[in-house]
């Protein structure tokens, strides 16, 4: 057996590669195409004596499927889970136009969802293992013999440590050894931070009793959806949560079920979503077009409205609207440090980087395994009864990898028996985990504040005065919000004074009431730095005083701007 591969789309994404299995017994090659991205051409990757023996697809992202449809040929399933393969349903028919995919009815017949060991030719098998990064994401693992040696490659996809929308995340516990992998390296610093701080927001922001419309991607839709549900009983302001046109479709696609959770694929009328209140989750991720831009015209001009874009790197978000508006960028791949920890852990002979990004640290320096690290598109032998080594690597080079992994010494190597069932599971995970998901914990509480624990902050009608602390008048004359005991002495009418003193003795701000609408008023400062000023924090409960007028909840003439202008 003589196994080799080609980058697909070296400079068009570099996510797709083929993996070629020569049978010197047949003379044919079975090839194995894993993801089908932009930019790749099967017909000019296979040579006279291969055919495509299947299309192994990891996940339901555009980049990872736009030709899929193009490049079935010779009657070759498209494996891939059976949640990205019921994804793929909606995902596919919606953007076939859009982003003019070529023959999508083709690449959906081929679909054949898998849970476990298929044999696709002689001497090869495939099994999907989990890889986070979306719902239903998978990387695949190939088992072929030689004689009597069993080998296994693993091809990652893209891979995170956290659940994505309650599917497992990457990980190295796997019952076999691998001998080579292909390793998609694209990585983000920032993930958990961004999440936490963009869930942070939308909870601070539904507690504080405005609609928070969130624009995000589908897939990135059910992961949040996956986390606010979770979160919804230590923090019940979120509720209700309304997905709506695409997520919602999503949603019911993989069969989720959240008592909070209510879905809206189609609506006539986004007065209606947006009457529902709560947390809407909607896409596109910017709200240029689509469901995201019906329900943000709804909400722009609301200054009691929130927008939260959830980009994963939109260049152009909306940075400006009455409505408050957010942008948060969490990218789900590993840190560098994390892949270096994967390498170290499965420790493979063979390490093939793949979906390098631009200007990233070079992997070469890894001295247990040959790493092949490259962007052109020639085809290179891995396998050839032993394992071969870089072209450009050096007999020193060498030499430190059989040192540091001693499996990589040439030869024949079996990977010994193991047990197959301690294979991981690619199903989702009933119990919901929002830290497993991402979510810091800690930083979520530091950020939450006052609100964490699922209790509304005390109102000032809520709380009882503290010992020896008057009521505070809510309209009428200060005078009359002092009321002693008859037998109060002295010292305890001075006591009640000075508590009334403190408690209005802050500085004076003006404010514009704006009808929220729906029985509710805000007060709107009038100063553009007096929240700066006052360290004043979204989401604070504060004690209001308003001065008598006309009747009680009026400022007088005085203190009210001279124009009607409405800043709504």
């Amino acid at each position: 057996m003589q196994v080799s591969y080609i980058h697909a789309n070296p400079r068009t994404g570099h996510e797709s590669y083929l993996l070629k299995f020569a049978d010197d017994v047949s003379g044919q090659t079975a090839c194995f195409l894993v993801d089908s991205g932009d930019g790749v051409d099967v017909d000019d990757l296979l040579g006279e004596d291969e055919y495509l023996a299947a299309v192994l697809l990891t996940h339901a992202h555009l980049d990872h499927y736009r030709t899929l449809g193009a490049n079935v040929r010779d009657g070759a399933p498209v494996y891939t889970s059976p949640a990205t393969a019921r994804l793929l349903e909606t995902v596919v028919g919606e953007n076939a136009e859009r982003y003019d995919l070529a023959a999508p009815s083709r690449a959906l017949e081929a679909l054949e969802p898998i849970d476990g060991w298929v044999d696709v030719v002689p001497d090869v098998e495939v099994r999907p293992v989990p890889a986070g990064h979306t719902p239903g994401g998978v990387g695949f693992v190939i088992r072929f013999q030689d004689g009597t040696d069993t080998h296994h490659v693993l091809a990652s996809g893209d891979i995170s440590l956290h659940r994505a929308g309650g599917y497992p995340a990457f990980t190295t516990t796997l019952p076999c050894t691998v001998d080579a992998m292909f390793l998609n390296v694209a990585t983000a610093d920032e993930y958990v931070t961004e999440l936490t701080d963009s869930v942070a927001t939308i909870l601070s922001r539904a507690h504080a009793g405005s609609t928070v419309l969130v624009t995000v991607s589908g897939l990135t839709g059910l992961e949040y959806t996956e986390i606010l549900a979770a979160l919804g009983a230590e923090y019940p302001d979120v509720e209700p949560i309304t997905l709506v046109g695409h997520v919602a479709k999503l949603y019911d696609d993989l069969e989720y079920d959240h008592d909070a959770v209510e879905t809206v694929p189609v609506f006539d009328d986004p007065a209606e979503v947006v009457d529902r209140g709560g947390v809407i989750l909607a896409g596109p991720e910017v709200p240029v077009d689509g469901s995201s831009k019906q329900l943000f015209e709804q909400l722009r001009d609301d200054p009691g409205a929130t927008l939260v874009q959830v980009t994963g790197g939109a260049s152009s978000p909306v940075d400006r609207a009455t409505c408050t508006v957010y942008q948060y960028a969490p990218v789900d791949h590993p840190t560098r440090a994390e892949l270096e920890r994967v390498i170290d852990e499965l420790a493979p002979i063979q390490l093939v980087i793949e979906h390098q990004q631009p200007g990233s640290t070079s992997f070469r320096s890894n001295e247990n395994s040959f790493v092949w690290e490259h962007s052109d598109q020639v085809e290179y032998v891995i396998y050839d009864g032993d394992w071969r080594r870089p072209p450009w690597m050096t007999d020193e080079g060498e030499r430190l990898v059989t040192q540091h992994n001693p499996r990589a010494a040439y030869g024949p190597l079996t990977s010994g028996e193991y047990d197959e069932d301690a294979m991981p599971a690619i199903g989702r995970t009933a119990s919901a985990d929002v830290e497993a998901e991402g979510i810091s914990l800690e930083r979520l509480e530091e950020r939450l504040g006052s609100i964490s624990g699922g209790d509304r902050p005390s109102t000032p009608d809520e709380s009882q005065p503290e010992p020896d602390t008057p009521p505070v008048a809510t309209g009428g004359d200060a005078d009359d919000a002092v009321e002693p005991a008859a037998n109060a002495t002295l010292t305890d009418v001075c006591e009640r004074l000075e508590a009334l003193e403190t408690r209005l003795g802050g500085p004076t701000l003006r404010a514009r009431v704006v009808d929220a609408g729906d029985g509710v008023a805000l007060l709107r400062l009038v100063e553009p730095d007096a929240l700066e000023t006052l360290a004043l924090e979204h989401g604070e409960t504060v004690s209001v005083s308003l001065a008598s007028g006309t009747g009680a909840g009026r400022s007088t003439a005085s203190d009210r701007d001279d124009e009607n202008t409405d800043d709504s």
